[in-house]
């Protein structure tokens, strides 16, 4: 194989999970040599024509949890028994970005969408997902998302405000700025400042 192309990818352990951008098939990278293998054919896997973008990605009790904003689904591969499932949150728009983070807490995957004033929760123990609706009072786009340890920052789309989702006590809060953020692409946390 000469190439193997990914949007995101996990290290779990010794390798990099990855998915294959076209025909959506999730893979190993061995980082010692480079070599890419196919993971074993899972149950509920669908091979995709067009192209799959994985937005984000993580690992949790032998499952690896990722946004296809390609499809809008949350794709759970579990590597143990050899499974994936798809589950659809109707959030597609014309464009390719839907969604701006995935954050987990505890055993709960928080899933904030980009053009909803949502957020989905997926109750890993429970396998179903809740909403809690409104948190960006009248905003209906996000720009991007950090997270600084159980806090997720959230910039809107053209706005002035800074929004915190506190993941530990399910609140948030509104933060002014003195001035109008456009066109931010990605936000991170650094020296104490986002």
């Amino acid at each position: 194989m000469k190439k193997f192309l990914f949007s995101n990818c996990i290290k779990i352990q010794d390798v990099l999970f990855a998915v294959g951008i076209f025909a959506g098939l999730p893979a190993q990278i061995d980082l010692s040599d480079g070599r890419v293998t196919y993971c074993d054919m899972m149950k509920g896997l669908i091979s995709r024509e067009k192209a799959t973008v994985i937005d984000c990605l993580d690992c949790f009790e032998n499952k690896v949890y990722a946004l296809d904003s390609g499809e809008d689904n949350l794709i759970i591969w579990d590597m143990a028994a050899l499974q994936c499932r798809y589950i659809p949150l109707g959030c597609r728009r014309p464009s390719w970005i839907h969604f701006i983070a995935l954050e987990r807490y505890r055993s709960d995957y928080y899933i904030f969408p980009k053009y909803e004033n949502k957020i989905w929760v997926f109750h890993t123990d429970k396998n179903e997902i809740t909403e809690i609706r409104g948190y960006l009072d009248h905003f209906r786009e996000a720009q991007c998302a950090c997270r600084v340890d159980n806090n997720v920052w959230i910039l809107p789309k053209d706005a002035d405000v800074l929004y915190c989702y506190d993941l530990s006590e399910g609140t948030k809060n509104r933060y002014d700025l003195n001035t109008v953020v456009r066109e931010c692409v990605d936000a991170v946390f650094y020296d104490g400042c986002i």
